[in-house]
């Protein structure tokens, strides 16, 4: 983009290209061609088999269900501490043992009845947010924020290992050819309303991503590899 816009510098603002006469902002817009309206739909029509069809034709792998915070407090129990708090208060991160000795102290989890679970946390943001919706952000500071606020479905481990997030989600089986993906949800999610968190709220975002009336090329990206994700019932849902 740079070099492009280099490129177009070279000619004085009051000259244009010969044949080429000024035009008004106006008359340029009507003498473009009219876009033709996005298709109505980017998504196949796609009938959806019943439940007990889907499981009693396919042979279902379990897969894991995790905490990512126990994971990591368990991983931390192994680890040997390099320094105390007290002790991480009087280093300089000057020198790579030092910042191994302050990483060592300060990034470690609270134990359980440690933690205040109603303690509020003032934290600064680097811009204003434009959007809190999760499909519609861009900036790292929504995406700063969407970790604070948001809740998903998935994650990895240290290793890369992929695990349905024990947060949100009871029970996550593949069917042995790899092409479905079932989750049952937990019942006791709720909005910051009150509203309860359904599979019907996945489910609508899906179709929301593949409605190419919203500008979301990115979020589609790699989304439009499935053909269909559906919700059977409240807690139930999977993805085709």
């Amino acid at each position: 983009m740079l070099t492009m816009a280099l490129g177009g510098c070279g000619r004085k603002g009051n000259e244009l290209p010969k044949g080429i006469s000024p035009v008004s902002t106006s008359q340029e817009a009507e003498q473009k061609p009219p876009v033709a309206p996005p298709s109505e739909r980017i998504l196949e029509p796609f009938d959806v088999p019943p439940l007990a069809e889907i499981v009693a034709q396919n042979t279902w792998i379990d897969r894991p269900v995790r905490d990512s915070l126990a994971l990591l407090r368990a991983e931390q129990k192994e680890e040997v501490l390099l320094a105390t708090v007290q002790e991480a208060l009087l280093l300089k991160n000057d020198s790579t043992p030092s910042n191994a000795k302050i990483l060592s102290a300060f990034g470690r989890l609270p134990e359980l009845d440690q933690a205040d679970l109603n303690a509020k946390i003032d934290r600064h943001t680097g811009a204003d947010l434009n959007s809190t919706n999760p499909i519609m952000i861009s900036s790292t500071t929504e995406f700063d924020v969407l970790g604070l606020t948001g809740f998903g479905l998935f994650s990895f481990d240290r290793m890369l290992e992929p695990f349905a997030s024990g947060e949100s989600v009871r029970s996550w089986q593949t069917s042995a050819d790899g092409l479905l993906d079932k989750l049952v949800l937990r019942d006791d999610l709720v909005w910051s309303d009150g509203q309860r968190i359904t599979a019907h709220d996945i489910a609508f975002t899906f179709q929301v991503i593949m409605d190419p009336r919203v500008p979301v090329p990115a979020v589609r990206s790699g989304t439009d590899q499935m053909r269909w994700v559906h919700a059977y019932d409240d807690f139930t849902i999977v993805y085709f």
